[in-house]
Order: structure tokens, then sequence, then C-alpha cells
């Protein structure tokens, strides 16, 4: 059915926090996933003690924070969000973080992805289509990492950043900001269409083994032996192994 939506008119600077502790007693539940939670522009923090079932959210400018703390093999998955910053956690063994068919994330500054229980076999799985991020940030504990970001803006990777096989997509370039490290103990695959990849921050970034797909110039600066797998393409390639 369609969607309704609950707007509480928390102004920027302000929080609305929804929080559930009794793991028994169940998660933060939207009967009808088509529903909407917004603020005017404030915060919106969300956090459960046993999962969530979500639908859309909407804090304009605000910041997003969700944070699943139990729920174990429970997915947090997630639908449409609309943000000035994300930061999603789950705490839960077995638990990953994935969008939902459909969503679609706008987020104009960082989007944070942290599976602070890995090396489980529960992925962090953000590839619907649609999906701009101002900069992405991810965190496992063992675990593979999969984003894609759609719009030609192109994809900012800052600070830490830590996964087992990594595939970042995007419709416009790949960047490492200043001081971003990747540390990708797996396969690390990075494809941008026929723009440029540039990884390049000195003693920072290392891979397992590593494949790059573009028409454009591709930099990698890797703080270690680099390794490659599977095809590579490039218009240039300028690897430099420490």
């Amino acid at each position: 059915q369609g969607g309704l939506t609950l707007t509480f008119p928390t102004t920027a600077g302000n929080t609305v926090t929804l929080e559930t502790s009794n793991v028994a007693g169940g998660g933060i539940v939207f009967e009808n996933v088509a529903d909407t939670l917004a603020t005017a522009g404030g915060n919106l923090t969300l956090t459960s003690a046993a999962g969530f079932t979500l639908g859309n959210l909407n804090a304009g400018a605000g910041t997003v924070t969700i944070t699943q703390n139990g729920g174990a093999g429970v997915d947090l998955d997630l639908r449409s969000i609309v943000a000035g910053a994300l930061a999603v956690t789950t705490n839960g063994a077995f638990s990953g973080i994935n969008d939902l068919a459909g969503a679609v994330f706008t987020i104009a500054g960082n989007a944070s992805f942290t599976d602070a229980v890995g090396g489980l076999g529960e992925p962090i799985v953000i590839n619907e289509a649609g999906h701009a991020f101002g900069s992405i940030t991810f965190n496992t504990l063992g675990d593979p990492v999969t984003i894609t970001e759609s719009t030609a803006g192109g994809m900012n990777i800052v600070g830490l950043n830590t996964a087992t096989d990594l595939t970042l997509t995007s419709g416009g370039t790949i960047d490492d900001n200043a001081g971003a490290t990747i540390v990708a103990t797996g396969l690390a695959t990075f494809a941008a269409g026929a723009n440029a990849i540039t990884l390049n921050n000195a003693a920072a970034n290392t891979y397992g083994t590593l494949t790059l797909v573009s028409a454009g110039a591709v930099t990698i600066v890797e703080n270690d032996a680099t390794n490659f797998a599977g095809a590579t393409t490039a218009a240039s390639l300028n690897v430099t192994a420490n």
C-alpha cells in the first residue's frame, strides 16, 4: 500500500532518538515498510537490541545513526535514506548490512558502514542503483565489503577502511582522500567505467590481490608488494609498490 510519512518537527542541531534495550521485547519495526520516518532537518538516531524492520528515513541535512546491538543472525536491512551524514553499525554476531531492492541512499556527507563482529561470513553489501555519497568509510573484522555508487560525482574514500574481499564500483572517479587508509586482505576490485581511479596515499593502502577496471587513467600506490588477479584494464596505469 501507499506510504505514510511521520515527521518529527526537529530542527538542525537537535536529535530524535528511538531505542529498544530489551532483546526479548523485539526491535524497532515499521508495520508498513513503505512508510517514511522524517525529521525537519534534525538528527535521527535509531538503536535496537534485537534488530530492525525499517521503512524509509529522511533527516534532510541531519545525521542518521543506526545501531543494531543484538539480533544474532539478523541482518541490518536498509531502505531509502536521505541525510547529511549516515552512520550504520551492527554489533550482532552473524549480522551483515544490506540495502534492500529499490533502496536509494542520498547522503550529502560521509556514509559509514561498520560490522563490528566480523569474520562470521556476514558481509556489507550496498549495491543498489542510484546511491550518492559525499564520501564513504567501511569497516569489518574479517568479512567482504561491496559498495556501488552510481552517480557521476565520484566515490571518495575517507578514514580507516578494512575488509577481506573488497568491491567498489563508481559511476564516476574513485579516489582516496588525504589520510585515508584501505586494507583489503583478499581480492580488491575497483571499477570506475570510463573514469579515473586514483588510490595513491603513500604508506597507506594494502591489498591481497588487485583488479582494476577503468577506461581512464589509473594510479595505485600500495604499501606492500602488488599482486594482480584477473583482467585489469586502464587507459594508462601507474603502479608503485613499496
